[in-house]
């Protein structure tokens, strides 16, 4: 009932308002950077906040690789997420019938090993305790342990937010990240989708998003292709380093799993797989420049084949979710379907201009409402940069504060 009071005195506060609220996800390739205000990315944030952009913002201090590989960070964005649609929705007080506390046992039908998930509720409907058990005769203790690990979180957080789905979300939130921060908003915006348990956000701000990290995976080290404005920028693309990183990212999952549309969902086989060869190779070097109006006509009246992969027998709730990602996407879903309305800074002097221009016509494929703010001989993250030209620095802020009012003043609320 406290909780209920709060939210009414919020809500009368700001009557006739629909509060918009920003959740903000740093970037720094999943290592280093945080969520603390004197962090470099917590410009992003800060400058949204001093021009009233937003209601509110949450900096998120997930998990980086060096203390959990993933999904650690998703299950930690997902857990932000679902604390913010849960306390705008508290007015909903669940029926009489929870009143009393109740015990429920959450099977996961995809483990061999038969896992389960026992989630305790409390009188006022919501999880309160959550305990994981595995069977006596799994084969690999270790390995058991931290795929048990990854299955208690990432069930876990699915658990907690299955009884916020009968709400209505009463205000707008927007995904807000840079570079990795644009990566793992952009898993987490799939995770939501996928799993059809939240309402989705009203809106992705995307900046300098990373978008395909399988680039450091080549089939062949011959195959290699170098990201381009290897002069202009200041990303460092050897591969070898880079590799690296992205396998210590993964941690005990398959290599398979970087091809995952959850990890990169810009990359050439994500994109065979999903559109076909003539869709993939119309934007493998398309740049932010030629992508004009008739471009984007094109790309969103192409013909895919296939539309969407299929997988052998019927297809699970989420076949690409958290605990077992695969190249597939849940219900016949293409890989952009049902994505919010997006919006891209990107700079033509930044190295991952091609990866996220591949991001962009992926999206405008699958219907998605996409703004690019063009940062002109803009390198990455150009936001955060406290020595480029202020003059070009505002414009994009311009742009991208008008977007944000367009999805604020919209009359609908993602659901």
């Amino acid at each position: 009932m406290a909780e209920a009071q709060a939210c009414l005195e919020d809500l009368e506060a700001h009557a006739g308002q629909t509060p918009v609220i920003g959740i903000f996800l740093h970037g720094g390739g999943y290592c280093h950077m945080s969520a603390h205000e004197k962090s470099k990315t917590s410009k992003i944030p800060r400058r949204l906040m001093q021009d009233k952009a937003f209601t509110e913002i949450h900096s998120v201090e997930y998990r980086l690789l060096q203390h959990a590989p993933f999904p650690a960070a998703v299950q930690d964005a997902a857990a932000v997420y679902a604390h913010l649609v849960r306390r705008h929705t508290c007015l909903n007080i669940p029926s009489a019938s929870s009143s009393k506390a109740t015990s429920e046992t959450f099977t996961d039908r995809d483990s061999q090993n038969q896992d389960h998930i026992h989630g305790t509720t409390g009188s006022d409907g919501h999880l309160t305790n959550i305990e994981y058990t595995k069977s006596k005769d799994s084969k690999d203790s270790k390995n058991n342990e931290i795929h048990g690990k990854n299955e208690k979180q990432t069930t876990g957080v699915t658990t907690k937010v299955t009884e916020t789905t009968t709400y209505e979300k009463h205000c707008k939130i927007i995904l807000i990240g840079d570079s990795a921060g644009g990566n793992l908003v952009l898993a987490l915006a799939r995770w939501i989708r996928d799993e059809a348990r939240l309402p989705a956000p009203d809106g992705l701000l995307l900046l300098s998003p990373s978008c395909d990290p399988s680039h450091a995976f080549p089939d062949t080290p011959s195959c290699y292709v170098p990201r381009p404005h290897a002069e202009t920028d200041y990303l460092v693309d050897t591969p070898e380093p880079r590799a690296l990183l992205q396998r210590t990212f993964l941690g005990h999952n398959p290599l398979e799993t970087m091809h995952s549309p959850y990890v990169s969902p810009a990359s050439q086989r994500v994109l065979k797989a999903f559109y076909g060869d003539q869709f993939a190779t119309s934007v493998e070097s398309l740049t932010i420049r030629a992508l004009d109006a008739e471009v984007r006509a094109n790309i969103r009246n192409m013909i895919s084949v296939p539309s969407t992969p299929v997988l052998g027998g019927e297809l699970e709730r989420s076949p690409t979710s958290l605990r077992r990602p695969m190249m597939a996407s849940p219900r016949g879903l293409s890989l952009f379907t049902d994505f919010p309305r997006t919006c891209v800074v990107l700079g033509d002097a930044e190295r991952l201009e091609r990866e996220v221009i591949k991001l962009v016509g992926a999206m405008e494929r699958d219907g998605v409402k996409v703004r690019t703010a063009w940062v002109e001989d803009g390198v990455h993250d150009v936001l955060i940069m406290g020595w480029w030209d202020q003059k070009v620095i505002d414009k994009v802020w311009t742009e991208v504060e008008a977007w944000v009012d367009d999805v604020a003043t919209s009359r609908t609320v993602a659901s």
